[in-house]
């Protein structure tokens, strides 16, 4: 258990924010001299490299998004020759978020503008702000654009290069059906087709493949156990615009499968590297129990929004094979396929008809018979059920509170008291100047699980256990106090 004792915890706000940019030019990653390092240190003497105007700040990662956003809020004093920072940094430069030592996060500007306003006193306020996403989010924003007219230049017919990469990514049923490496096949070829395209259009680099190849890791976080339930039938690309982010959707499609973007805090840049994770929604007791648990110290924690809703109910489940040349309709009615649906009668008497489909692509109908059809359609509704079917007892909402090293991090679980654990689905850091450094974890799942990963009773008494967590921090926070 990833556990930090009251005693542990860092009082002093500790961050640096590091803009660089990189040379998209080339074909190997090469990061220029940073053009600011913001700091919570205070910056004595004229220090053209480090700064403290920066006067908030925010990051999040989350398991639901490929572009979780930030956001830097600098004053808008001169620099130099009566520039600002408006002028100095530029969209596409990346941000390295650095607290406690180690890199958090990386995110790309994406947007910048001048603020002012009047306060009530008649005060100018006056301030500068860069938005951005992850760095993960050119794996979505950066197309590949399969026209006619840009391939004719390289002599490559749309039709051809379809039809090269798909051979080169078949995924053989008798022999390596496991998803992680064919999502690698992909993510090598996409970038191959990005090369060959610039190169028609005279521009042959390729310095976002060799940015991605510095930051990802898409070996450690994908699971072997992610296969192929049925034999593939991939037609990935499309002619038009494809993004290599959709293409792996499509394949591990939610909520079935898991895929995500999960920074692992390292010190140095050149060593930090975001981990893409595929796996299966952690359905049984042991892939649950297998997940890092993480407990918050209550001096820590300044606030909590918990509670339980029916607002996800699901009464009616099914998985669908599009390939199989069968609908949502006829899968109803077909009693062949009767154990690939299910139905939850207790809630059903209440809620009436609340579906979730469960709709997998690339299907190859001619290699598979009706019988492990039934099995596939089967094994996974099984699967969405048990996911499922506690939505309304979960425990879910958000908690807050005052950052320290190495804390929860997206997909893991938390537990607060008990036996009381909760999955984490998104984490976000903020800081303003005069303030403390604070993290928020949005919750779902919570629950009581036994120690080899089972749910096992709906959370009691939360108004008083809650309170008592409440209690607990107000009478040691004068103890946990920044500096």
């Amino acid at each position: 258990m990833a556990n930090v004792s009251e005693k542990a915890v860092t009082r002093i706000i500790n961050w640096e924010v590091t803009i660089a940019r990189p040379n998209y030019n080339l074909d190997s990653f090469v990061l220029q001299a940073p053009k600011v390092i913001f700091t919570s240190t205070k910056v004595v003497g004229a220090v053209s490299l480090y700064s403290n105007d920066l006067i908030a700040y925010t990051f999040k990662n989350s398991i639901k998004e490929i572009d979780p956003p930030f956001s830097l809020t600098v004053t808008p004093n001169e620099v130099s020759d009566q520039k600002t920072w408006l002028d100095i940094l530029q969209v596409r430069d990346i941000v390295i978020f650095k607290e406690f030592g180690k890199i958090r996060y990386i995110g790309v500007i994406s947007d910048k503008y001048y603020t002012s306003s009047m306060s009530s006193e008649g005060k100018p306020h006056r301030v500068i702000h860069f938005g951005g996403k992850g760095l993960t989010s050119l794996l979505q924003d950066t197309p590949l654009i399969m026209d006619l007219h840009i391939w004719t230049g390289a002599g490559l017919p749309v039709e051809t290069i379809n039809k090269e990469f798909l051979a080169s990514i078949n995924v053989n049923p008798d022999q390596d059906q496991r998803l992680g490496p064919l999502l690698k096949r992909i993510y090598t070829k996409y970038f191959t087709l990005m090369k060959s395209m610039g190169t028609a259009a005279g521009a042959p680099t390729s310095g976002l493949e060799a940015l991605m190849s510095q930051f990802l890791d898409l070996d450690s976080g994908m699971s072997s156990d992610v296969t192929a339930l049925y034999p593939l039938a991939l037609s990935v690309f499309r002619v038009g615009s494809n993004n290599l982010w959709d293409i792996w959707r499509s394949i591990v499609p939610g909520p079935y499968y898991e895929l995500f973007g999960r920074w692992e805090p390292t010190e140095e840049v050149d060593q930090v590297k975001q981990k893409i994770i595929v796996r299966k929604a952690p359905f049984n007791a042991t892939d649950w129990r297998s997940l890092t648990l993480s407990r918050i110290p209550n001096i820590a924690i300044t606030s909590l929004d918990l509670g339980q809703t029916d607002g996800e109910v699901v009464t009616y489940y099914q998985a669908l094979l599009p390939g199989a040349l069968i609908n949502e309709n006829q899968v109803k009615a077909i009693s062949e396929y009767a154990n690939g649906r299910k139905v939850d009668s207790d809630l059903w008497n209440t809620y009436g008809y609340k579906p979730m489909f469960i709709d997998f692509q690339y299907f190859n109908r001619s290699t598979a018979g009706a019988g492990s059809l039934a099995q596939v359609l089967q094994t996974v509704t099984d699967d969405m059920y048990n996911w499922f079917k506690r939505n309304k007892d979960f425990y879910s909402g958000s908690i807050t509170y005052m950052s320290f090293p190495d804390g929860p991090k997206i997909g893991e679980r938390l537990e607060l008291y008990d036996n009381a654990q909760f999955y984490i689905e998104e984490s976000e850091t903020q800081w303003t100047y005069g303030g403390p450094l604070q993290s928020t974890l949005t919750l779902t799942r919570g629950y009581r699980y036994d120690g080899s990963g089972n749910a096992t009773t709906v959370l009691e008494k939360q108004g008083y256990l809650l309170s008592g967590t409440e209690d607990n921090a107000g009478s040691k926070a004068s103890g946990f106090k920044y500096e």
